[in-house]
C-alpha cells in the first residue's frame, strides 16, 4: 500500500523500517534527533515541499539585535538579556512552527539554487517524481509475517522501470568521499530496503539515485545511481538486519554484538582491517 500522509503520521507507525535496522545494527534501538538531523529534515522540505516550509517553520532574523546590543557594548549578545527577551517574543510569534535562522535559510537557498544550476538532470529528477510517499508492505521473516515500511523522497512508478531517489545532503559531493558517507550512514541498507518495498508494490523493477548536495560553499551536487553491488551488499544486511528486528518485535529484548557472529556460542574473530596492514619488507 501506498500513502500520501504527513510525517508525523508515518513515524507513529511501528512497522519495521530502514531506520530500525540501521540502529539494530548499532545494537541499539535509541534515534536521538541532532542539529545536523533537523537541518536536514528542513532542507528535505525546502526541495520537496515548499509550501510546507512556510507552514512548518518561523525564519527569524537576528541581524537588528545583534547590531543593537554591539553598539550597546554587549559582549555576548545572545547571552543578554536583551537578545533572550526579543526571542521570546519571536518565539511567541512562531506559536506551534519551528525556530529557523535566517543564516540557516539562506543556506537553503544557496543550496537549492546551485543544485538547479548545476545538476540540471537531478532537477529533472525531482520533477519527474511524487515527493514524500510513504509505502506499506507485509514481509515474511522465518515463516511469520511482519509489517514493514519506507518513506521515499522520490517516486516514479510509471515507467517500465520505475525509480526512486534519496536526496540528501552531505558534506562532500565528490564520488570518493560520498561513497565513504554511504557505508557510514548506511546508504546501502536504504537503498536495496526501498527497493525490495517498491518492487513488491508495483510488481515491476526500479531503480535507486541518491542526490548528493554539498551543504557548504560552493554548494556542489553529484547525481548517482546505486550500483547492483551496493544493492546486493544492501540485501545481505537487510535480510541479517530483517531477522534481528523480528526477534526484537516478538520478545522485546535486543541482543549486544554476537548477532554479528557466525558460532554458536556468540563468540566472535576478531581481526584488523586490511587498510592497516600494508605489503612492507622488514630489513633487520
Amino acid at each position: 500500500m501506498i500513502k500520501t500522509e504527513n510525517f508525523a503520521s508515518y513515524a507513529v507507525n511501528p512497522a519495521i523500517n530502514a531506520s530500525f535496522l540501521k540502529q539494530l545494527k548499532k545494537c541499539s534501538v535509541e534515534n536521538k534527533d541532532t542539529v545536523a538531523m533537523n537541518f536536514g529534515t528542513a532542507f528535505h522540505t525546502f526541495i520537496l515541499e515548499p509550501e510546507e516550509f512556510q507552514n512548518q517553520y518561523y525564519v527569524f532574523d537576528d541581524t537588528d539585535i545583534m547590531k543593537k546590543g554591539i553598539e550597546e557594548g554587549l559582549k555576548n549578545v545572545r547571552g543578554s538579556k536583551l537578545y533572550k527577551d526579543w526571542k521570546a517574543g519571536e518565539e511567541k510569534n512562531a506559536g506551534k512552527k519551528m525556530m529557523f535562522s535566517i543564516g540557516d535559510y539562506r543556506t537553503l537557498q544557496a543550496m537549492a539554487e546551485r543544485l538547479k544550476l548545476n545538476n540540471p538532470n537531478a532537477t529533472k529528477l525531482i520533477s519527474n517524481s511524487l515527493h514524500e510517499k510513504s509505502i506499506y508492505q507485509s514481509l515474511d521473516i522465518d515463516g511469520e509475517q511482519f509489517d514493514v515500511k519506507c518513506r521515499v523522497d522520490g517516486l516514479n512508478s510509471e515507467l517500465n522501470v520505475g525509480f526512486i531517489f534519496d536526496l540528501k545532503k552531505t558534506v562532500t559531493a565528490h564520488p570518493d568521499g560520498f561513497g565513504r558517507e554511504c557505508g557510514k550512514y548506511g546508504y546501502h541498507i536504504s537503498a536495496a530496503f526501498y527497493k525490495r518495498l517498491a518492487e513488491l508494490e508495483f510488481n515491476k523493477p526500479f531503480e535507486v539515485f541518491i542526490i548528493a548536495q554539498e551543504e557548504t560553499a560552493p554548494y556542489n551536487s553529484g547525481l548517482y545511481r546505486v550500483s547492483p553491488a551496493m544493492i546486493q551488499k544492501g540485501n545481505v544486511e537487510v535480510d541479517k538486519l530483517l531477522k534481528l528486528a523480528a526477534h526484537v518485535k516478538k520478545t522485546g529484548q535486543l541482543s549486544s554484538y554476537e548477532i554479528f557472529s557466525s558460532d554458536p556460542y556468540g563468540i566472535l574473530d576478531l581481526d584488523i582491517p586490511n587498510y592497516y596492514s600494508n605489503d612492507y619488507e622488514l630489513n633487520i
